[in-house]
């Protein structure tokens, strides 16, 4: 034991580390809390998605709203796509397929893009995210169309996407978007 001198010339021990009491007791305690979250921890499970794609309407947007068209250019538009999937096949660049599709509901024209792979986070094939589609260029022209009101309009498109195995996801309406024709 080591021990210092006071004042009064007496010796008093001085402690050493933190042995003793306090280690014994804090550090059970710490055991015991590391092993209780390993075993919580690896007791929940992953989610569990259909192979089938699910998608949920998420938001527009863009700059201005209404969104501004001319017959040569369109403000930036996107749609943001809220999706599951179980087999984690959403997106290819090989075959150069369209795997999204979006459906005009007052014009009835049909536009189609197509996703990039999406990767897997971990051990499990099952994805979920947000996808952000850009209609921008493909709005050029709309205000020329039969049906649609100018200068104000309006539209809600109908949008499912397709995985590499073919299977196709529900359908969804999105919420109404506004175009003014230039």
């Amino acid at each position: 034991m080591i021990t210092k001198t006071s004042d009064n010339n007496t010796k008093q021990p001085i402690r050493e580390g933190y042995k003793g009491y306090f280690s014994k007791k804090y550090g059970y305690a710490f055991a015991i809390c590391c092993i209780a979250m390993l075993i919580f921890n690896s007791c929940f499970d992953a989610p569990v998605f259909d192979d089938v794609p699910s998608i949920t309407f998420n938001k527009w947007q863009s700059p201005r709203n209404p969104v501004v068209i001319t017959d040569f250019d369109a403000d930036s538009l996107s749609l943001f796509i809220d999706f599951k999937d179980g087999d984690g096949d959403l997106g290819d660049t090989t075959t150069g397929a369209s795997n999204i599709f979006i459906k005009d509901l007052k014009t009835n024209i049909i536009d189609t893009y197509q996703m990039d792979p999406i990767p897997a986070n971990g051990s499990v094939p099952d994805i979920s995210g947000t996808i952000e589609v850009k209609l921008g260029p493909n709005l050029i022209g709309r205000c020329l169309l039969p049906g649609v009101s100018t200068p104000l309009d309006t539209t809600k498109y109908e949008v499912y996407i397709v995985d590499r195995a073919g299977n196709e996801s529900n359908k969804i309406i999105t919420g109404e978007v506004y175009f003014k024709c230039e």
